[in-house]
């Protein structure tokens, strides 16, 4: 039998977590959970990156949630050179 992983280290689980998140937020029965669900999806997003930074799914997806917000975008932009220039290596 295989090991079982935590979620935490699982990069494509807690990916997935934060994609549910992303989704949900857009959700227009669920407006009034936007914002509490775009920091999950970011924190999730940003637990990936830590792990792994060369993972493109997660910065296009921090890049998603934060696009609109005149803060971050020097971080997102970074983060988004970071795992290109990772995945071209």
């Amino acid at each position: 039998m295989m090991p079982v992983m935590p979620v935490e280290q699982d990069t494509y689980a807690v990916l997935s977590l934060a994609n549910i998140d992303f989704a949900l937020a857009g959700a227009p029965d669920k407006l009034h959970e936007r914002e509490e669900r775009l920091k999950r999806a970011c924190k999730c997003y940003r637990k990936v990156l830590d792990k792994d930074p060369s993972n493109q799914y997660a910065a296009n997806g921090v890049g998603m949630v934060r696009c609109g917000e005149t803060l971050g975008r020097e971080e997102v932009l970074c983060a988004v050179l970071c795992a290109v220039a990772c995945a071209v290596r």
